[in-house]
């Protein structure tokens, strides 16, 4: 079930990068879509780095506790 989530989380990733260049291209700069574009892809990735401690448990070396 993790990695079906890893997989589903890293295409979305892809895709929303691919998005943000085409968005970052066709408007020549900064928008309210591109801009909401890269807050999904960081909340993409955050999920990932997440579930990727969670599954291989290195969750306590990567909080230094």
């Amino acid at each position: 079930m993790a990695r079906f989530l890893q997989f589903v989380l890293v295409l979305a990733f892809v895709v929303l990068a691919l998005v943000s260049g085409l968005l970052a291209y066709g408007h020549r700069g900064m928008s309210i879509e591109l801009a909401q574009t890269l807050g999904l892809l960081l909340l993409c990735l955050a999920l990932l780095l997440v579930t990727e401690r969670l599954t291989t448990g290195r969750w306590t070396r990567w909080s230094r506790r």
